[in-house]
């Protein structure tokens, strides 16, 4: 099932089918696909993407993810790994070898305890690699800084407290 999200509701896609994304490079904002098939993962993280100036547009399974992928060209697809009908590694694969959706940064959340998941998550040709349990901030400092909203770590000056004399 695909769903879009605006703001801070999630709405069926074949409601709003007249709605199409703008085009890359005409959008006010950055477009997220966060495809997982967990209904508490989508709010979590689509919230935060939503409420920190992002459109967030949401698939709950790997072949929904993988269309609207290819029909919106997001900024950035953010995924599961365990997806029930589409390993999410095997999403980010098929991504990669279509033309219109191979440079898409893609970050991988997953809570598959193995120590080697990264490195798959990496050779598939995802951009970014998270463990869950993630913090929302985790996720939207990564994405932020995929998209040049955020500098890079070791880059922001430690804030400071200025007090008047």
């Amino acid at each position: 099932m695909i769903m879009a999200r605006s703001s801070f509701m999630e709405e069926n896609v074949d409601a709003i089918q007249m709605t199409q994304p703008a085009p890359v490079g005409r959008r006010e904002r950055q477009l997220i696909l966060l495809v997982d098939d967990d209904p508490h993962d989508r709010e979590i993280y689509g919230s935060i993407l939503c409420y920190n100036g992002f459109d967030v547009m949401c698939a709950s399974d790997g072949s929904s993810g993988v269309r609207l992928a290819r029909n919106i060209v997001p900024d950035v697809v953010l995924l599961d790994i365990g997806l029930p009908d589409l390993h999410g590694l095997d999403l980010c694969s098929t991504l990669r070898t279509d033309p219109d959706t191979a440079a898409i940064p893609v970050v991988a959340l997953s809570a598959y305890a193995e120590a080697r998941m990264g490195e798959q998550a990496r050779l598939a040709g995802c951009t970014r690699y998270i463990e869950k349990p993630a913090s929302p901030v985790a996720v939207l400092h990564e994405i932020e800084q995929l998209v040049g909203k955020a500098p890079l770590p070791g880059e922001r000056d430690p804030p400071r407290l200025t007090v008047p004399d």
